[in-house]
């Protein structure tokens, strides 16, 4: 059966490794966020990971020969178990992930709430919560948090409504 696994990017090689893991015939889930920035005075909006260096790829390992991710360009690695068979995400974050990535990239909202660096949170909301992190930046309704996960420091930018302290 079909399962949903990470994998780890070279950096700012997300796309790249998208392109040529689609032209293996990989079914890959990459979530973006839409960002507003000024630049020279007028508003410009473009598309930044959510996860920076990391996707999803559904794959069998059954079925489906896996070896070839590894050597596929743009990427580094995919996340293996200590076993070296690759490490399925759980169905329920899988699930939200495809939910959230179906609709195309997600829109930060206008405004400003600012939580205070190194404030510990709780995420509430999404494919993440439970997970417990510290604040590193905030603004703009969106707040980034420093979690420990796929076996190191990994940071997450998240709308401030899915997050509380702790």
């Amino acid at each position: 059966m079909a399962r949903w696994y990470v994998v780890e990017t070279k950096p700012s090689c997300e796309r790249l490794a998208v392109e040529h893991l689609r032209r293996q015939a990989f079914d890959v889930l990459f979530l973006t966020v839409l960002r507003r920035r000024i630049v020279r005075g007028r508003p410009v909006d473009f598309e930044q990971p959510l996860f920076a260096r990391y996707l999803f790829i559904q794959i069998d390992t059954a079925r489906d020969s896996w070896g070839s991710i590894n050597g596929t360009l743009g990427v580094k690695r995919i996340l293996c178990d200590s076993d070296g068979d690759p490490f399925p995400l759980p169905y329920a974050v899988a699930d939200e992930l495809v939910s959230r990535g179906a609709g195309g990239p997600l829109s930060e909202v206008e405004g400003q709430h600012l939580i205070k660096i190194g404030t510990k949170l709780s995420i509430e909301a999404g494919p993440l919560a439970g997970w417990l992190g510290r604040c590193e930046a905030s603004g703009n309704d969106r707040v980034r948090v420093l979690l420990r996960m796929f076996g190191r420091p990994t940071v997450v930018d998240l709308p401030i409504s899915a997050v509380s302290m702790a």
